[in-house]
């Protein structure tokens, strides 16, 4: 697959993926499930945050400022929302402790300035 049809597949891909989870959130929105659109929420939070933490360093000084900045806005909203889950899922839709704890360390590892 040359480059330009690879670009064009991960955006689909992405594209597909954005509207699974826009579906599903809406789903356990409007079916009441307030608590479960939430934790789906915070999960995809939590992947962000390691996602950006295994590619920061390999962005330019300016991108990387600007992404510990994304960094603290989160460790900010976590200060002020701690994760608690009331959610209910099947074992599979779960993430685990360790998890949780890897993500809160990388925002409390994160600098201030």
């Amino acid at each position: 697959m040359d480059k330009d049809k690879y670009k064009k597949y991960l955006r689909l891909l992405d594209a597909q993926t954005e509207a699974a989870i826009s579906q599903t959130l809406l789903d356990e929105l409007r079916s009441g499930r307030i608590a479960n659109a939430l934790e789906l929420l915070e999960q995809r939070l939590d992947t962000s945050v390691l996602l950006i933490h295994r590619f920061i360093g390999e962005v330019e000084p300016a991108e990387r400022t600007i992404t510990i900045g994304v960094l603290r806005k989160i460790r900010q909203y976590r200060m002020r929302h701690p994760r608690k889950t009331e959610a209910v899922f099947d074992s599979e839709a779960q993430e685990d402790v360790a998890t949780h704890e890897k993500v809160r360390k990388l925002l409390d590892e994160t600098p201030d300035a």
